[in-house]
């Protein structure tokens, strides 16, 4: 499911830019590494080339945590887009209402005072007596 949904997103990018570049980038990563590889064998023979081959295992790490890293930036804007075009988004927030529905005595949970009647505040503190419901 997960994977069925992240190609959806990656098929009908809004950043096709940015997920070109980071897989343009990650290519010319490769083909340096592969050139370090090479060049350390050409350079110093066996010894050079296990030098060229540790600094190539390098660059390929870094390039392919630099290329998921973008994707992953260009995935968690795709998929915010994706909640905000359904209306998921759209739900107004809940409004606080007041805990006291009126005729009854509230206690502050600050002061400990004991509120008569319909109160959105705290008589003797002023602190809001209010709860999301």
């Amino acid at each position: 499911m997960k994977r069925e949904y992240l190609e959806k997103i990656r098929n009908s990018s809004a950043y096709p830019t940015l997920r070109g570049f980071a897989t343009f980038f990650s290519v010319i990563g490769y083909l340096l590494a592969a050139l370090v590889t090479v060049a350390g064998f050409a350079s110093n023979g066996v010894g050079g080339g296990l030098v060229g081959i540790a600094v190539a295992v390098v660059i390929v790490l870094l390039t392919r945590l630099a290329k998921e890293s973008a994707l992953l930036l260009a995935d968690l804007a795709d998929a915010a887009l994706d909640i905000g075009s359904r209306g998921l988004l759209d739900t107004p927030a809940k409004q606080p209402t007041a805990v006291s529905r009126g005729g009854e005595n509230l206690k502050c949970p600050d002061c400990g005072h004991l509120n008569e009647g319909f109160a959105y505040k705290c008589a003797k503190c002023q602190k809001a007596l209010l709860a999301v419901t």
